[in-house]
């Protein structure tokens, strides 16, 4: 377990250096250099140094030896907060029990399956003292969903007098398997459901998860630009494709008047279009499609 986190944490310090590499050859490297100058050069003070940890207790085990009792209470020492996941907040889960007997600030990740009921006898379990600042409600629906479901979650908690603060996690209910097998997310789809959060105003104020978000920011701004052209006679200084007016006609012939043109630069019958398109905008959250003649 040890030389597990070890050897994760060597990585993710080493992630960090390649960032770093990069941004020395990016054009705003100098800007860069002068904004890390000037904030070194700031007198540090108690109140600036002061930062505030947290992650998913998933592992209820490692969760248990890491808590202790302070006082009469018991406190899990790994973090400020612990949040329970939305695969594991059941209410006969063992992560429930858990939660109810520490006392750190603790929150809950709501997704599209949570019921307003549910939600309602959810919150009463985990702060049945109904303190302040004890529970965060943490909503990741997935883009589409938030302004349908927010609203009667929100009621809900309301209905049940148990303060909560809320925070919109637009990462996690929105992932994607890409073409090379590994997980990731859209930057729109992570945006839509930011913009679809409408609290009420008599609820607490809402909150941003910005962890992933902040890593997913940099390594868009990072990445390197896409070949507009992938493979297409990548020989040739330049793809210049003609097609007689002939030609156009006999397409429109065999194909019920329609000749269809690939935009996307990956068709396997280019210029035609295959159809590639529709795989391309879901991998890449774009929106290109065929140039389409008709006859009429």
């Amino acid at each position: 377990m040890a030389w597990a986190g070890y050897w994760h944490s060597a990585a993710t310090l080493n992630f960090l250096r390649g960032y770093i590499s990069d941004l020395k050859g990016s054009e705003h490297a100098a800007s860069y250099t002068a904004d890390a100058q000037a904030i070194a050069q700031k007198p540090l003070s108690s109140e600036q140094l002061e930062f505030f940890t947290s992650h998913e207790a998933m592992q209820l085990d490692l969760e248990e030896a890491l808590t202790r009792a302070v006082g009469s209470k018991y406190y899990n020492l790994s973090a400020h907060l612990v949040w329970i996941g939305d695969r594991t907040r059941q209410l006969d889960c063992a992560h429930i029990e858990y939660f109810r007997g520490i006392s750190n600030p603790i929150g809950v990740k709501v997704g599209p399956s949570m019921k307003n009921d549910e939600l309602k006898d959810l919150v009463t379990v985990l702060n049945p003292k109904k303190e302040e600042g004890r529970l965060m409600l943490i909503t990741r629906y997935g883009a589409g969903k938030a302004e349908a479901m927010l609203p009667g979650h929100i009621q809900a908690v309301k209905e049940s007098g148990v303060p909560v603060t809320w925070q919109c996690d637009g990462v996690h209910g929105n992932g994607v398997v890409a073409s090379n097998k590994l997980k990731t997310r859209c930057f729109d789809d992570i945006m839509t459901e930011i913009l679809e959060v409408k609290v009420d105003p008599t609820s607490l104020a809402i909150g941003l998860g910005l962890g992933a978000l902040a890593g997913f920011l940099l390594s868009k701004a990072l990445s390197k630009s896409t070949l507009v052209n992938p493979g297409i006679d990548k020989a040739s200084e330049k793809v210049a494709t003609v097609q007689t007016l002939k030609q156009v006609e006999e397409t429109m012939k065999s194909n019920d008047g329609k000749a269809v043109f690939c935009r996307c630069w990956r068709s396997s019958k280019f210029p035609y279009c295959d159809g590639s398109h529709g795989k391309y905008n879901k991998e890449c959250c774009d929106n290109t499609g065929p140039l389409v003649l008709k006859t009429a």
